[in-house]
Order: structure tokens, then sequence, then C-alpha cells
């Protein structure tokens, strides 16, 4: 008797399925019954999948950061530092030492070349952030930028250094800074790829840390 109560009688010949109707259930907004067309199987404890690609306001942030040295980093302020340590000038009469030469136009030439080792680290870091080796932007980003200052710092340094010591000063120092960030692409370029050495034996730990 229960089951002749409950059991759904079968369709006349030629009837549709029709849905059934409306139960308090579904008046009060608590959804629609599932019916068995309708079910699915989910996967249960799957993990989650972890994208690993370099948000590209993260790379925008590396590409400031560039910039930024590129333009602070210059020869007048390289100059005020030789000036304090080597020449023994007061911060503020080094300051006024360094940049009583200062032209725009002569900031703007040397910028334009100062700014080539940096343009082709940014250059590198979008074409990774594009790839699969994704994870290796930041470790190439802080190599190169360690050679790159290395270089200009040194070679800065170095030609501005007799100005101060009471040595020779050549007349062709201002040339200096011309190859001086051509020297940096190169030894940007060693530094990244030394950093990426030294990162490729620790990628496995560090992507189980982030998955």
């Amino acid at each position: 008797m229960a089951r002749l109560l409950f059991d759904k009688p079968p369709p006349l010949p030629g009837q549709k399925n029709r849905p059934l109707p409306a139960t308090p259930a579904l008046r009060s907004g608590a959804g629609p019954i599932p019916t068995a067309d309708r079910l699915e199987r989910r996967p249960q404890n799957q993990p989650q999948r972890r994208d690993n690609h370099i948000p590209q306001m993260k790379i925008k942030k590396y590409i400031l950061a560039l910039l930024l040295l590129a333009i602070l980093v210059n020869e007048q302020v390289l100059q005020w530092a030789v000036a304090v340590k080597v020449g023994g000038y007061a911060v503020s009469t080094g300051f006024q030492d360094a940049f009583k030469y200062f032209t725009v136009d002569g900031y703007l030439f040397f910028t334009a070349f100062r700014l080539l080792p940096y343009a082709g680290l940014g250059l590198a870091l979008v074409l990774i952030s594009r790839s699969r080796l994704r994870d290796y932007v930041l470790p190439v980003f802080a190599g190169g930028v360690v050679g790159i200052l290395a270089m200009i710092v040194w070679g800065s340094w170095m030609a501005l250094r007799p100005i101060y010591a009471g040595g020779h000063v050549s007349s062709t120092t201002a040339i200096a800074f011309i190859f001086i960030p051509l020297y940096a692409v190169l030894s940007g370029a060693i530094a990244a790829l030394v950093a990426a050495a030294i990162y490729t034996p620790l990628r496995s730990r560090f992507r189980q840390q982030n998955t």
C-alpha cells in the first residue's frame, strides 16, 4: 500500500514527462529538488590548482623599479658621493660641486645610454613572465639589478675619483659614461644567469611551498 501511494505512476502513451508541481520548499526559495538526471558526481578532496602566472601588476612594479634606478643613480649623484667620500667635502658643498655643470640636455643624453641595461633587463623579465619559466622572474630581476648597479657604480667611481684624489684627469672622462652602461649590459646579463643558476636547485622546493 505504501509503495502505491509514493510511487510515481508511469506516463500514459504519448504523454511526456512533466515537472513535478511546486512544493513548499520551492515556494520558500530553498531551490529545486535535484532529480536523478541532474545528479553529478563531484570529486572530493581534489587539490586546488594554483596558477603560477606572474600578475601583470607585479611586472609593472619591477619595470617601475628599473626606471627609478636609471633616473636616480646617475653621474651627478655618484659624483656627489665621490666628492664627499674621497674629496672630503661636506654634504651640501659636495652637492653643489657635483651639480654645478648640470644641464638638462646633458642629463637626457647620458640617460639614454644609462637606460640600455635596465631596458634589456625589463624586456627579459616580460618574456620570462610569459613563459613556463615565469618563477625565474624574481631571481633574474635581483641578479640583473645587482650586476648593473655594480658596474655603473664602480665604473663611475673609477672615472670620477681622479677629480677629487688629485690624480690626472683625462679629457675623455665624459666618454666613459657612454661605455659604462654598455659594460653594464654584459655584467647584468652574467649576474642574472648566475642568480638563475643558483635558484634552479631550489626551484622544486619553492614550487612545493607555493602549492
